[in-house]
């Protein structure tokens, strides 16, 4: 049996995206012995991390500008391949990481979320030999289902969670504009999706409440983040657009979500990661 350290686990966090993100995971390193978990914002201090067959990274968002906890990932990364042991990335943002090329390389797998992150990790990567690229969706997809009725805020404008970068700042009195909220703290992603059927628009600053919001195929209106994880999602599905760059929002006409939402939900999902 193969015996796993997962790296970066987010399932710690009260939030309904990274939670779901997790359990699709694990659904997809079923059969395998799983040794360790760190979970996101820890020192690494386990001996699982040293007898491990294979070290699963969780990306997520984090690896981005050469943040702290960005860099500290890679490094654990390239501390596991020059073991001698196998590792995969999953689920990742890549966005201004250079350096890191040649620990991409050797990777048994990479899987990105989107295209923007796929390119600049293959030119990263540049002349070294390395193995499967891939591009997925976000693993949370695989978690909640289309609602098949109404939520509590049909026909009404709901807001997510206001503390997401730049919103409060961009739309000021937003709280006050918008009685009615979503959030995806506190509850599952599908309780969230749930409630959202119906709205006429969601608000949100979260990349998990674009998820969120296209699952409930619903409008969205939707802020910059700290990364191009949002922007580079919506260009995967409509390369012409581009998001004016002194613009904090983005809002598409209304018959432009449906056609989002049901391209996401049939885009191919990242496989399992242990043979079965």
């Amino acid at each position: 049996m193969t015996t796993v350290y997962v790296l970066n686990d987010t399932s710690a966090h009260d939030h309904a995206g990274c939670r779901a993100v997790m359990q699709s995971l694990y659904a997809r390193l079923a059969g395998a012995e799983i040794v360790g978990r760190h979970f996101v914002g820890q020192r690494l201090d386990d001996p699982g991390f040293r007898d491990a067959d294979l070290v699963v990274c969780n990306g997520e968002g984090t690896l981005h500008h050469g943040k702290r906890q960005a860099v500290y990932l890679m490094e654990c990364l390239r501390a596991a391949l020059r073991q001698g042991r196998r590792a995969i990335l999953v689920n990742a943002v890549w966005q201004e990481m250079g350096g890191w090329g040649r620990v991409l390389g050797k990777l048994d797998r990479l899987y990105l979320r989107e295209p923007m992150s796929t390119h600049q990790a293959l030119d990263d990567i540049g002349p070294y030999v390395h193995g499967p690229v891939e591009c997925c969706p976000d693993l949370c997809l695989d978690v909640a289902l289309p609602p098949t009725r109404l939520g509590p805020y049909a026909g009404q404008e709901v807001l997510g969670g206001v503390g997401a970068s730049g919103m409060r700042r961009s739309w000021p009195g937003l709280e006050g504009r918008i009685p009615n909220a979503v959030s995806l703290r506190g509850q599952s992603l599908q309780s969230a999706v749930d409630e959202l059927a119906g709205a006429a628009l969601y608000v949100t600053g979260q990349h998990h409440g674009v998820y969120a919001a296209a699952i409930a195929g619903v409008p969205f209106r939707c802020c910059r983040s700290n990364s191009w994880k949002i922007e580079a999602l919506l260009n995967w599905y409509d390369p012409e657009y581009e998001w004016p760059a002194d613009e904090a929002w983005c809002q598409r006409p209304t018959d432009w979500y449906a056609g989002f939402s049901e391209w996401l939900l049939a885009l191919p999902r990242m496989p399992r990661l242990i043979d079965a």
